[in-house]
């Protein structure tokens, strides 16, 4: 790994990208410290989300 590629937080996957990750991964930071997220993760924890939403939401 290259150090502009960067790795999943959930699953470990890593960009493909040798200039660092791709528009459709997900960036967070939490106690100053920055986390990426996959778009196959990040598209499974946003389902996860929507599905405990209450039935007024939709």
């Amino acid at each position: 790994m290259t150090s502009d590629q960067v790795s999943c937080q959930l699953c470990g996957r890593t960009s493909a990208s040798e200039t660092g990750p791709p528009l459709t991964w997900v960036l967070d930071t939490e106690g100053g410290r920055r986390r990426w997220t996959c778009p196959d993760c990040a598209r499974d924890n946003v389902r996860a989300i929507e599905a405990k939403l209450e039935p007024q939401w939709w």
